[in-house]
């Protein structure tokens, strides 16, 4: 089971972190940054097979490729962003934390700008 794994090696690090936060606060923010990659790895390739999932739907659909490439840059942007600024919070850095969100969102909306220009100017030319 592969949420096991990603339990326990979560748990594992926080541990870690946790006891070397007393000793060495350096050696703890790298821990549970080296747990976070881990994680992250591991992840990886399952987030390649959905990738991959809405490759195939949005050309069932025919939905236009870059709509698909899109969202898929949508999705992977609020990954990271979110991954990130979680990480902040966790090193009490919550300001940082909320600009890396912010970040994301304003990123995940230039690359949608091309969407949305589709869009409308496909609603125009169906009123008229």
């Amino acid at each position: 089971m592969e949420i096991g794994k990603i339990a326990a090696l979560g748990i594992i690090g926080a541990v870690l972190s946790v006891i070397l936060r007393e000793e060495k606060r350096s050696y703890s923010m790298l821990t549970a940054i080296m747990t976070c990659i881990l994680i992250f790895a591991f992840i990886l390739p399952y987030m390649s097979e959905i990738i991959e999932s809405i490759k195939k739907i949005g050309g069932g659909l025919n939905i236009y490729s870059e709509y698909i490439a899109v969202m898929i840059k949508a999705l992977a942007i609020a990954y990271v962003s979110m991954f990130t600024s979680q990480l902040c919070r966790d090193f009490g850095q919550s300001s940082i934390g909320d600009k890396i969100e912010l970040g994301g969102k304003v990123i995940i909306l230039i690359n949608a700008v091309s969407v949305i220009d589709d869009a409308a100017y496909s609603i125009m030319r169906f009123m008229q």
